[in-house]
């Protein structure tokens, strides 16, 4: 289970040990994904400009079209707007915003609630980068609200 103590260790393993010109790690989010009860999961790589996406991957999501909608990640994301604030802190987005805005903006509306990820929990973080190094960002997004141990591990 992803909240007990040898888990977080072994994803931490799992991720070093590959070689970083390696595309994303896909086998280790899809494991994360199950175990935080089939959430979605996303991590992207950016250049300077946030929102010039360069590499990105998407687990917990097999709908073709919520796939499709992806790649227009930042139109109308609600979170892009505070990950600016503090970078590389977690954050649990219903701290900062309510259930009704992040359900009722278009990335959800037309792309995750397709997916069938209602009721939405979100969380995530921002690693910006500089003008020789990408950015990073991750989000995963729950069917069901997170546990404290799931936010914990995140």
């Amino acid at each position: 289970m992803a909240t007990e103590p040898g888990f977080l260790h072994e994803l931490i393993r799992e991720l070093h040990s590959l070689p970083a010109e390696k595309d994303w790690p896909r086998p280790v989010l899809q494991r994360l994904s199950s175990e935080l009860g089939d959430a979605f999961v996303g991590l992207a790589r950016f250049s300077q400009e946030a929102l010039d996406l360069e590499q990105g991957v998407w687990v917990g999501i097999e709908d073709e079209h919520a796939l499709a909608g992806l790649s227009f990640y930042p139109e109308g994301l609600p979170w892009l707007t505070v990950f600016g604030e503090n970078p590389g802190e977690f954050c649990e987005f219903k701290d900062q915003f309510s259930a009704d805005q992040l359900q009722s903006s278009p990335f959800f509306e037309e792309w995750l609630k397709p997916a069938g990820l209602l009721p939405i929990t979100s969380m995530g973080s921002l690693h910006p980068g500089g003008p020789e190094q990408l950015g990073v960002m991750w989000v995963v997004v729950g069917r069901r609200p997170f546990t404290r141990g799931e936010v914990g591990l995140c």
